[in-house]
């Protein structure tokens, strides 16, 4: 008998790899039948083998990538309600932030969100623009991390942030 364990530095430097990579999230309106199930005892769950989105609207890149560390007085907070503090040096909880400018893809309904690792863009694309449309990104990449939402209607003054937590 014996038993493994996946340490604490070990799992600092899996988050290290994964921010000194490129990443692109994918932005979908998903799948409208999954409207009104957000309040039954079991939601949608994206499924653990997926490696796309459903309906793409366009993608964007991180607007910050980053290490936090866990802090009950911290200003990062999820969803969940776990709070986050930025962190100077690495740690094994790597932050990548969504912030899409106001009006972009307005007219549509966000309900999915992939984030991508090593994804290949048009190299005419400028390393600082956030927003790329569907047809400048050659491949995605692999999807790393599926978030399915309630819906958000986008309309033209609408900003939309969140922060995806990876925790190793």
């Amino acid at each position: 008998m014996s038993n493994d364990t996946l340490v604490t530095s070990g799992r600092v430097a899996l988050a290290k790899l994964l921010n000194a990579s490129k990443f692109l999230f994918a932005l979908s309106r998903g799948n409208p039948s999954w409207d009104g199930m957000w309040a039954t005892p079991n939601p949608p769950v994206p499924p653990i083998n997926a490696t796309g989105v459903l309906d793409l609207m366009g993608y964007a890149r991180p607007t910050i990538q980053d290490f936090l560390t866990p802090d009950d007085a911290g200003v990062i907070i999820e969803e969940g309600g776990g709070k986050y503090s930025v962190s100077a040096s690495p740690t094994r909880y790597a932050r990548f932030k969504l912030s899409l400018e106001p009006g972009v893809y307005a007219g549509n309904t966000l309900r999915e969100i992939g984030l991508f690792m090593n994804p290949t863009i048009d190299p005419s694309v400028p390393s600082s623009q956030y927003m790329i449309p569907a047809n400048k990104v050659t491949l995605a990449g692999d999807l790393l991390q599926l978030h399915w939402r309630e819906a958000q209607p986008i309309t033209e003054g609408d900003h939309f942030s969140r922060n995806f937590i990876v925790r190793l």
